[in-house]
């Protein structure tokens, strides 16, 4: 098959790539844009605490991140390990700041409640945390399978919400079962 000059040009111009059916004038070519939802409500960060003598007491972050269930998805792992990494800066920036101030007083529990369109059962609740999870046990410096810090997993359902998260850093005996 020979390609006029004109041809020729609009090709390199794309890059070389030809579009399946682009010499069939009468089939439509189907154009894909990503989808980029957006929470229509949640801010980027609210921060809320309470600090006595330079010791967190209390503390509440609100934060614009998707999460998703890890055990339920099949993906490349390069996509899911990009998912996680995201995640975790997010969470790590909006609270490696704040840790620099004060320090969290140990033990602590903390509670991290999911904002979404659906709910998941707990095992998928718990995986979707995990990066978030093992990234403030990290900024704390602990483990985050020590005795010192207990974490807790809720969620909420609501479509006009958008999605999120909301993480507590509490004392233990404030969190209600």
């Amino acid at each position: 098959m020979s390609y006029s000059d004109a041809d020729l040009k609009q090709m390199l111009a794309r890059g070389g790539a030809r579009i399946k059916g682009e010499d069939k004038p009468h089939v439509k070519q189907k154009v894909s844009r990503p989808r980029v939802k957006k929470s229509p409500e949640l801010q980027p960060v609210q921060v809320a605490g309470q600090i006595r003598q330079g010791v967190l007491t209390r503390i509440e972050i609100l934060l614009p991140i998707r999460t998703e269930s890890e055990l339920n998805r099949r993906d490349h792992w390069r996509a899911a390990a990009s998912r996680k990494h995201l995640q975790r800066e997010e969470v790590g920036v909006s609270l490696k700041n704040l840790f620099k101030v004060c320090r969290v007083e140990l033990p602590c529990a903390v509670k991290l409640t999911r904002i979404g369109a659906n709910l998941l059962d707990s095992d998928n609740l718990a995986s979707a945390f995990k990066a978030i999870r093992d990234e403030i046990a990290r900024l704390i410096g602990i483990d985050d399978g020590s005795e010192m810090i207990r974490f807790e997993h809720d969620q909420l359902a609501d479509r006009r919400a958008g999605y999120g998260i909301k993480i507590e850093i509490l004392r233990p005996y404030e969190i209600s079962r």
